[in-house]
């Protein structure tokens, strides 16, 4: 987690709780209608991070 200019950082903060969710929601459909490779947590413990 950290700076999103850094290419080294895989997760950084989204900008909003409503975008946030957003996100959340393209993932979960995503999760129903195609194989999953990589990621699709989050890390709700402090911010907005994906």
């Amino acid at each position: 987690m950290g700076d999103g200019s850094d290419d080294e950082n895989t997760m950084e903060s989204v900008v909003s709780q409503g975008h946030f969710y957003k996100i959340r929601t393209y993932i979960e459909v995503g999760k129903e209608e195609a194989k999953l490779v990589f990621g699709g947590n989050t890390d709700d413990s402090k911010g907005f991070f994906y």
